[in-house]
C-alpha cells in the first residue's frame, strides 16, 4: 500500500470523523471532510468508503488459514476474494 493512500485513510479513518450508526452497527465515515484529490485517489484504488462487509466466522478463519500460509496459492485466493 502506498504511502500516501496510507495517510489518507488515517485521516478517513479517524473516529473523530465517524458517526455510529445502530441500525447497521457500524461507524460511518464522513467523506465530505476529503478533498477531491483524495476522493480520486480512493477512486483509483477502488476504496470504498462505507461499504461493509460481513464475513461468517467460518470464512474468516479459512482467510486466516490463507494468509498465515501465504504460499503463492494463498496469496492469489486472498487477493481474489478481497480484489486486491
Amino acid at each position: 500500500m502506498d504511502k500516501k493512500l496510507m495517510r489518507l485513510l488515517k485521516k478517513l479513518y479517524q473516529h473523530s470523523n465517524g458517526t455510529y450508526d445502530p441500525e447497521r452497527e457500524v461507524i460511518l465515515y464522513k467523506e465530505l471532510t476529503l478533498t477531491k484529490q483524495e476522493l480520486d485517489l480512493l477512486q483509483e484504488h477502488n476504496w470504498h468508503v462505507n461499504e461493509v462487509e460481513y464475513i461468517a466466522h467460518d470464512e474468516l478463519f479459512q482467510i486466516h488459514i490463507l494468509i498465515t500460509s501465504f504460499n503463492e496459492k494463498g496469496e492469489k485466493e486472498c487477493k481474489v476474494h478481497f480484489a486486491l
